[in-house]
């Protein structure tokens, strides 16, 4: 009977990415896409061609490898917010797996397998997962960049693992800006953990290699010009000392979870740099044999939390708290191995399983949990549908893409962004009334004190819409024909 319930650590990852993939369907549509998302399914569209979605990328501040994808997705299954979310979640476990190769790689099966259970119920990658954005891609493809990374690093050169660090690095420049920095942790991991005489015996084939990358995204370059001359608002995080914490707090949505993965990747860096002078035989034996890899997990904390912070302290700020979801692969993987150091099986199983279910508490009885509703464009496209699905409508954004979506989606067809040529439509179609939508996260100034009306209605009814926040987010008025009986 004990043998029968032996399982194996692959049956315990497939227990995890089950639990996994129900915790990031769990409440999937909770929330209308946002507008960082909405963005995401404009060009997403499979009415788009090509050129026109790289037309719109170019007034997006990221590169294009998540959208196009998420192009092709829809193409291939279909076009809502359903499918546009479970691409993420798909996403989302692919960035599981990439974190058990990678400890498995740098640590071993024990280690790999905490840092996924650890992960399954993490929060920031629980809701990222759900988030119609890179996020989700970007974790993935920064955790298989480090995984041939440290390969080629160790002297493993060979054509399946070159070419698989400029794939997968190449796709990670093409998702996200911070795919550089990920590239500048492995260059100051190199000094960690390279193999020299065998590099220096290939350093063509490495120079090649790494270089590679960067030669295939500058086809991007122009673009990426663009991006950076375009002026930014103030949304972003004004940098700070705290936000070594305060961030860590938004991974786990807790305060006890954040000191934790602070103070042991914090003690890690600091005991390693000491025993450069002295050495303490408590630490010696609990990191023995792996310096190196904590080493390299440390930098890779540290390089890629301080070099946007240095930029964003001197210029424009580059903080925002899901840019760095990357920080969480070495977090997790140094949280995952000095559990995998408690002395006792029952006792580290007892941790893991108490964290696990402090996690699961907080994702459902936190205050903050991880499915929220920020927009209210989704409730307002299907109010209006309730009312008449064949009403014109007229919608007033200081981005036409928040409402034309959720229009689309609830069949929508006579709408219009400006007021003369909605004028043209309501001339042709002669209807008995017609809807405006107005955005009030802000509110067009232009339309601050009076919404433009079509002469021959007046004003029915009118409602606003708030999200779980209480914050106005819509109006939606009704006008009808004046003296016609509604």
């Amino acid at each position: 009977m004990k043998k029968y319930f032996n399982l194996k650590t692959r049956h315990y990852f497939y227990l995890a990415c089950l639990v996994a993939l129900i915790l990031r369907l769990f409440n999937l549509n909770y929330e209308g896409l946002w507008n960082d998302e909405l963005f995401t399914a404009d060009t997403a569209n499979p009415a788009n061609s090509i050129g026109h979605i790289i037309h719109l990328l170019k007034l997006d501040i990221h590169p294009p490898l998540h959208n196009l994808l998420s192009y092709f997705w829809s193409h291939i299954f279909s076009y809502n917010d359903t499918s546009l979310r479970v691409f993420n979640v798909v996403l989302g476990l692919g960035g599981l797996l990439s974190l058990y190769h990678l400890g498995r790689l740098l640590f071993n099966k024990k280690v790999a397998l905490y840092a996924v259970v650890l992960a399954t119920v993490n929060f920031f990658l629980i809701r990222y997962s759900q988030e119609v954005r890179a996020y989700g891609l970007l974790f993935l493809l920064s955790n298989y960049s480090f995984f041939f990374f440290i390969k080629l690093m160790r002297g493993e050169f060979n054509a399946k693992n070159s070419f698989g660090y400029v794939l997968i690095t190449t796709a990670l420049l093409y998702t996200h800006y911070f795919g550089m920095f990920v590239m500048a942790c492995q260059f100051a991991a190199s000094f960690v953990v390279i193999n020299s005489t065998y590099v220096k015996r290939n350093i063509w084939k490495y120079l090649i290699t790494f270089v590679g990358p960067l030669l295939l995204f500058s086809f991007w370059i122009p673009i990426l010009k663009v991006h950076l001359e375009r002026k930014t608002k103030s949304w972003r995080d004004t940098p700070s000392l705290d936000m070594v914490f305060t961030y860590t707090q938004e991974f786990f949505n807790d305060y006890a979870l954040a000191f934790i993965a602070s103070t042991l990747v914090l003690l890690s860096g600091f005991f390693l740099l000491l025993r450069k002078f002295q050495k303490f035989h408590f630490v010696e034996r609990l990191v023995k044999g792996k310096t190196k890899v904590l080493a390299v997990l440390v930098i890779w904390t540290a390089v890629y939390f301080i070099i946007p912070y240095l930029k964003s302290s001197w210029s424009t700020s580059m903080m925002v708290t899901r840019y760095f979801i990357v920080m969480l692969a070495p977090i997790l993987l140094i949280l995952a191995y000095y559990l995998s150091k408690i002395n006792g099986r029952e006792l580290r199983n007892g941790i893991l399983a108490t964290v696990v279910g402090y996690s699961l508490l907080l994702l459902f009885l936190n205050d903050k949990p991880y499915y929220t509703q920020s927009t209210s464009y989704r409730e307002i496209a299907e109010a209006a549908r309730a009312i008449n699905n064949d009403a014109p409508v007229l919608f007033l954004s200081n981005n036409g893409r928040y409402f034309r979506y959720y229009l689309g989606q609830n069949n929508f067809t006579k709408l219009r962004a400006n007021i003369d040529p909605f004028k043209a439509v309501i001339n042709k179609h002669n209807p008995q009334e017609y809807f405006v939508f107005l955005d009030l996260r802000p509110t067009p100034r232009k339309y601050k004190d009076s919404i433009p009306r079509v002469n021959g209605y007046q004003e029915i009814d009118s409602k606003i819409f708030a999200n779980k926040r209480n914050i106005k987010t819509a109006r939606l008025i009704r006008y009808g024909k004046v003296n016609d009986s509604l």
